[in-house]
């Protein structure tokens, strides 16, 4: 999945999105769908102000008709596989700054939380490691 760590607020890239519906006419469901669809695909992609780009679908809520996520690879976003998150999480959540990158602090979570398997190594460029360092510099 995507993870947007930009500068803008959910607020923000939602008053964006709406703004540039309404400027291509696009801002009731009838014309939403008439927009999203006139391409061939169940999608468009919407770049807002900090150059970040959202995946605009159709929700099944009728009321809020218009679902949006960060787009892959998006500027201001970062790809991270679901277990590698839940091991970020956890270990955000049990431990301190200091003992995140401790391989066995988060096998034990792995093995005993998680019910996934050890890991052989973190490294700080790819993967959990990358991922955790970005949580530690936004945490401070």
């Amino acid at each position: 999945m995507d993870i947007y760590l930009g500068k803008l607020s959910p607020q923000s890239i939602a008053a964006e999105i709406i703004h540039k519906l309404k400027q291509s006419g696009s801002d009731s469901i009838s014309t939403f769908k008439s927009w999203l669809y006139d391409t061939g695909k169940d999608y468009r992609l919407l770049t807002v102000s900090d150059k970040s780009v959202w995946t605009i679908r159709l929700s099944n809520n009728s009321k809020r008709y218009v679902h949006i996520h960060p787009g892959r690879y998006s500027p201001h976003t970062v790809r991270v596989k679901a277990l590698t998150l839940k091991t970020a999480i956890v270990s955000a959540i049990l431990s301190t700054k200091e003992k995140y990158f401790e391989l066995t602090f988060i096998n034990n979570i792995r093995v005993s939380i998680l019910n996934a398997p050890p890991l052989k190594s973190i490294n700080a460029s790819s993967g959990l490691g990358k991922f955790l360092s970005i949580i530690t510099k936004e945490r401070g």
